[in-house]
């Protein structure tokens, strides 16, 4: 979905915010775009692979220091916000995110197909 969304808007210049929990996501997209990818790396994050990650999830693991967790939840929510367009999933942190920006571009995805674009601009 990014490459359809650069494809369209053509930015001159452009950042992957990625705001997620599974630590497997943020090597993908690293090894994928480098430099531009932007994260937390203090963010609590868990292996999908883990038994515990896929049983309770880091937001629900209590092994996990809860501030740090709301903490880097609300930056997370924030920074997206600020972000140009938006790529997402079924998560209320992202759509916390369209609430702080209400004008923000979005595509919503499940799988690998785009369910809904805000503006349409990408099919």
């Amino acid at each position: 979905q990014l490459e359809r969304v650069l494809a369209c808007y053509r930015p001159s210049a452009w950042r992957l915010c990625v705001a997620t929990d599974e630590i497997e996501f943020i090597d993908w997209a690293v090894a994928r775009y480098g430099e531009r990818v932007f994260f937390q790396p203090n963010a609590p994050r868990l292996s999908a692979r883990d038994a515990v990650a896929s049983k309770h999830g880091t937001h629900k693991n209590p092994a996990l220091p809860t501030f740090l967790k709301g903490e880097t939840a609300v930056l997370d929510c924030l920074l997206l916000s600020r972000c140009r367009h938006l790529i997402k999933n079924r998560s209320s942190l992202s759509d916390a995110s369209l609430a702080f920006n209400p004008a923000l571009a979005w595509t919503f995805v499940l799988g690998d197909d785009s369910i809904y674009n805000s503006d349409d601009p990408v099919g």
